[in-house]
């Protein structure tokens, strides 16, 4: 199903929607949420700047994090693919089983990723990374965090996790 997700820049008065299509994990009981009470999806902040300082340039709710849907964003904000970005998203996972869940964050520049507050993947190194974290979750809501430096040039980032037994895809949301 298309659903459609509305970014703002900051400063301008117009809203863009964009299209994105949202595979469910419902099934395998996670799902990344909002601020309780909020729309779907991880509250996304993207800077100008490597260094997350001054006010964000672009805002809104991401329902996955991949490369394809960071490129969407990277073109709102002038000179980013040159003079490097920097992004975070905040929100919660929803656990309905509790198991232990294996993350993936896959990139060739810097990330952190946090769940409840602990730092469970770090990728303070640039060249390409796939690092991985178990994390044992009760059912319930879970703080999660992803943090992203480009200094320019060529990025990629995913954050994935195998729902089952099969291959690891995109966290996405409802």
């Amino acid at each position: 199903m298309l659903k459609p997700v509305e970014w703002r820049l900051v400063g301008v008065s117009t809203t863009t929607t964009i299209g994105l299509v949202a595979i469910i994990g419902a099934a395998c009981g996670l799902r990344a949420t909002g601020v309780a009470g909020s729309r779907h999806g991880l509250l996304a902040r993207y800077y100008s700047n490597p260094e997350w300082t001054g006010a964000p340039v672009v805002e809104g709710r991401d329902q996955r994090i991949t490369t394809d849907a960071l490129d969407k964003r990277v073109m709102a904000i002038p000179g980013a693919a040159d003079g490097g970005f920097s992004a975070r998203w905040q929100g919660f996972l929803r656990v309905d089983q509790p198991a232990p869940y294996r993350f993936m964050v896959v990139t060739g520049n810097v990330a952190w990723l946090y769940l409840d507050g602990r730092l469970r993947v770090n990728n303070g190194a640039y060249g390409p990374s796939r690092q991985t974290a178990t994390v044992p979750l009760e059912a319930g809501l879970h703080a999660i965090e992803l943090a992203f430096v480009s200094h320019g040039g060529d990025y990629n980032l995913d954050l994935l996790w195998p729902p089952g037994p099969g291959p690891v895809e995109p966290i996405t949301t409802d």
